[in-house]
């Protein structure tokens, strides 16, 4: 029998926002009308949407409507949790979470967040009149609250969608600074036949049927836009990523289990990004044709592969930019082995487990040091490859009797925003 180590492993996270910057355009190429650029809001089936979808695709179509409703509802109510329950305390405008209010039948549905002045955020599963079941325990006085629409499935009031992107280098690709990655594509409108006031815009992965079209996220606009007869809408959207840990980041006491082996006495270690490798938008919007940015949630199989080394080369600081110099290689002089991941994934976690299995015939040494994830479509452990990595502060071990079993789990999160 074989006797297995297993581990979770692994802080991966990463933060999202998107941002909308909308021009008119008339007949003859010249923009008449131009915003500042706009927050807008992800959300829930957007969150899922990374566990199937790499990054740039959950904008591969652009959708406007002239939907009048909010993302957010506000109120002079005040509420409190205390546990995994939310209560209205303070009756003001908002007298029950299921009354009509802000173009919604109900003000308060499952999947939607309460957002407590403090900051305290609360995604909710059940709704009663004035209470509701959250999926996270907290305790949070008396106080103001907004109620984040996140259970929205499409626009309000869909009129169009588009796949046409306009083409060039400041109109569509990636840029990144550090931790920070930024997906950005522009999309034109087909010419109106018909002067119309747009109220609303959303993203989307698909261009199809069923309509209303699901989206990734949607944005009400300020004020309606008039796009006359004979013009065109131009929107770019753009899509901010930011990935920890960023820096060496200290880990004590891993779960591992059956390690330490003498004389190791401790799983503690350091890990960090390696390299921020997210699939890129290039001048055309179009994404990679092999995708190879592992650490995608949505990468697993031969787009991403566990490796275990036993180098012990520190972790490479700062975060790699394209000025600083490759992480370091973790396959040569001393042998690496690697095993592709599988993923598993359940909507509204919005978080992913990776794991590979490594064989008794694999990665049986006593100076075992670090392990990590990278591209898979090569040696996931070299230079450039590497996504993430844990660096042991001591050595560990495995023979040819035990299957190794790592999971890393990377978790994602939205900027509540309007």
């Amino acid at each position: 029998m074989n006797n297995s180590k297993k581990i979770m492993g692994g802080n991966i996270h990463q933060k999202l926002a998107g941002i909308f910057r909308v021009k008119v355009v008339d007949n003859t190429g010249k923009v008449t009308w131009e915003s500042e650029p706009m927050n807008n809001l992800i959300l829930n089936q957007g969150m899922d949407m990374l566990a199937n979808w790499y990054y740039y695709q959950v904008f591969l179509y652009c959708v406007s409507g002239t939907g009048t409703r909010g993302n957010v509802i506000t109120s002079s109510s005040e509420c409190s949790q205390s546990g995994y329950e939310v209560a209205l305390t303070s009756i003001g405008s908002l007298t029950s979470f299921t009354q009509s209010l802000g173009g919604y039948a109900n003000a308060l549905e499952a999947g939607d967040v309460i957002q407590f002045a403090d900051g305290t955020e609360a995604q909710v599963v059940l709704v009663t009149d004035q209470s509701a079941s959250v999926k996270t325990t907290a305790t949070v006085s008396t106080q103001s609250f907004m109620i984040w629409k996140t259970s929205q499935v499409g626009l309000q009031s869909e009129v169009k969608k588009t796949s046409t992107a306009l083409v060039g280098g400041a109109n569509c690709g990636t840029s990144q600074s550090y931790n920070n990655m930024q997906l950005y594509k522009t999309f034109d409108f087909a010419a109106q036949t018909a002067s119309v006031y747009y109220t609303e815009l959303g993203m989307s992965t698909s261009g199809g049927s069923p309509t209303p079209t699901t989206v990734f996220c949607r944005k009400l606009l300020d004020a309606p836009l008039l796009v006359p007869s004979a013009s065109q809408l131009r929107v770019t959207y753009n899509l901010l990523i930011s990935v920890a840990p960023s820096a060496s980041t200290a880990r004590t006491n891993i779960p591992i289990g059956n390690w330490p082996v003498a004389p190791s006495t401790n799983t503690n270690g350091n890990d960090a990004i390696q390299v921020v490798k997210l699939c890129p938008l290039d001048s055309n919007g179009d994404g990679p044709g092999s995708p190879a940015g592992a650490l995608e949630p949505n990468a697993s199989g031969d787009r991403c592969a566990i490796f275990i080394s036993r180098t012990d080369t520190p972790l490479t600081q700062p975060l790699l930019t394209s000025s600083n110099p490759l992480p370091p290689d973790r396959v040569s002089p001393v042998t690496t082995d690697y095993s592709f991941t599988g993923k598993s994934y359940t909507n509204g976690n919005y978080y992913i487990d990776k794991t590979a299995v490594f064989s008794v015939a694999q990665g049986n040494y006593t100076d075992l040091k670090c392990m990590g994830f990278g591209r898979a479509n090569s040696q996931p452990a070299y230079g450039s490859n590497v996504a993430y990595t844990f660096v042991f502060e001591q050595t560990q071990s495995k023979n040819n009797l035990q299957t190794l079993t790592l999971t890393f789990r990377t978790s994602w999160a939205r900027t509540l925003q309007n």
